[in-house]
Parts: structure tokens; sequence; C-alpha cells
């Protein structure tokens, strides 16, 4: 009988590039920690190449599990699959389009452990699809009382970095609402008193990649995390309202498409500050913050979260 893993690794396939996917595993599957399982749920079945792709990994690491959709379900119901399957101690997030760094779980683990923690995250560096760095290191806060503050502004523990105990998603339950799973976990979290932390390093280079900046479903998602943020710490009675009423109350085609347009201007910014272009930079960050109101008012509080 096989000993159960210490650490289970959970990660959804969608369409990612062949070189892209195969970065995310090997960074996983060369970690210097051993002691963990790969659950990889294939979420587009009739992606024959990646098929290919995870069929050839599993065939040469033991430790990867391989689960197979039906049908394309999204993020959140992978995950939640990945979860009924897993046996570890703890569950560490991976992202098919990022790369962790070979230390990454060793470090995690003894960072949570030694802090006596129940949840944690990192500092990530930024790249592109082509592995240019966007930002070098994308600082959040460490301590639990910093992260408390933060977290009414923006989500300030990166998803693909999540290091946590497997005991917390048996007891607040799996991810629920679609584009904000993440968020919605973590604010539960938070009223349940657990005990959160950022490690002060890089851990997890996060892939910023042309669908990830301009998917149609960025506005909606920005719209989903403010009824999250109303919900758990305003004094507003937006439980009158549903989330989705709430979503379809501000969206409109014409809104997303600005905001999209915002979020592509505010990326390249980014790439133009990294460059020390500064002028450009200051242009497109003008025009992410006039074109959209929406996306003004999420730079404001973006900028406002750093410390």
């Amino acid at each position: 009988m096989m000993n159960m893993p210490l650490v289970s690794v959970i990660m959804s396939v969608y369409n990612e590039t062949e070189l892209i996917l195969r970065a995310a595993i090997e960074s996983i599957l060369e970690q210097t920690f051993t002691d963990f399982e790969f659950i990889i749920v294939m979420d587009s079945p009739e992606n024959e190449t990646n098929k290919k792709i995870l069929s050839e990994y599993s065939k040469l690491d033991e430790r990867i599990c391989l689960l197979f959709n039906e049908k394309n379900e999204g993020l959140t119901f992978s995950l939640n699959k990945a979860l009924e399957n897993a046996k570890g101690k703890y569950v560490a997030r991976m992202d098919a389009d990022d790369v962790s760094l070979a230390n990454r779980l060793e470090v995690q683990r003894n960072f949570l452990e030694q802090n006596n923690l129940d949840f944690i995250g990192g500092y990530v560096q930024t790249i592109t699809e082509n592995d240019e760095i966007l930002n070098k290191c994308v600082k959040v806060p460490v301590l639990d009382i910093d992260i408390r503050k933060k977290i009414k502004i923006n989500s300030c523990v990166f998803h693909p970095t999540w290091f946590l105990r497997k005991s917390i998603f048996d007891d607040i339950g799996n991810y629920k609402t679609q584009y904000v799973e993440d968020y919605e976990f973590l604010l539960k979290t938070m009223q349940k008193n657990y005990k959160l932390g950022n490690i002060p390093q890089i851990v997890l280079k996060y892939r910023i990649t042309t669908n990830s900046v301009s998917r149609s479903s960025l506005f909606e998602q920005y719209l989903r995390m403010r009824y999250l943020q109303k919900k758990y710490f305003s004094k507003c009675k937006v439980n009158i309202l549903s989330i989705e009423e709430f979503t379809s109350k501000y969206y409109s085609n014409k809104r997303a498409e600005k905001f999209s347009v915002s979020n592509k201007f505010f990326t390249l910014a980014m790439k133009d500050l990294y460059k020390k272009q500064y002028f450009s930079a200051l242009i497109k960050l003008t025009v992410a913050f006039l074109n959209s109101r929406f996306y003004a008012y999420k730079m404001l509080r973006y900028l406002s979260s750093f410390r």
C-alpha cells in the first residue's frame, strides 16, 4: 500500500500551447520537495495534442493523476473535481500557464509550518507568453493582519501560489462562484479566522497571456468581485440582489469592451515601466484610466493596495 502524499498539487488544463503547458508541468515535477501527488484535470477533451502531452508525462511520473472532463466545464468545476480526489494533508494550486520556482513547495511548506499558519501564498514575477519579464517581483502583504486589510481592495493572496491545509476545504467546502471562486473562498477563510500569510519571496512566474488580458469575462469578474466586497465589507444592503442580478445591473457589452481595452493598455504600460520607458507608460496608463470609469476605479484601488 502506497503512503499518502503530504501535498496534493491541483491543476486544470484547457487549451494552453505545448511549450507553455510543458513548462508548467515540468516546474512541478522538478520540485526539490518530492512528497506530492500532481492531480491534473483535462478540461478540453477535444484537444488531442494536450491529451498526448499529459499522457506522456503520466507514464513517466507515477505522481501524476490524470482526470478528464467529458466536456469543457470551466475552472471552478475542474478544481473541485481535483479536490475530491486529493489525498494530501496540504493542497497547492498551480495554473497550466505558470511556472513554479524549483523550491516553491519546499519553502512554502516550511514557512507555513514554522509560522503556524493555515493558508499562504507568495510573491510572483509576471511574464509574457514569450517569457519576457513584465514585473520582476509583485509583492503582497506578508502578515495576517495586513492581508485582512488589503483583501478589502483586492485578492492579495495570488490564487496560483496557494498552499493550504486540506482541512480548510473540508471545513468551508469547495469552490463556488464562477470567475471569483478564489476571492470568495479567501473571504470565507477570513471569516473562519484561519491564519493567513504570504511568504516574502518569489515562488511562481505568473504568465499574462493575450487571452488573460482580453478575455470577455474580465468585466464580469470585476463586477462579481465588487459584489463580494460590498457583501462582506460594506453596510450597503447588497444582499437584496443576488450576485447574478448585481452583475446584470451594471454589465453591458460596451462596458465590457471598454474594460478589456483599458486592461490591455494597463498591461502594455507595465511592460514599458519594466523597460524604463516612463513617458510611454504614462500615456498608456492615462488611456487605460480615461477609457473606462470602471477600470479607473479598479486602477485607483489597485494602486492603493501597494505597500
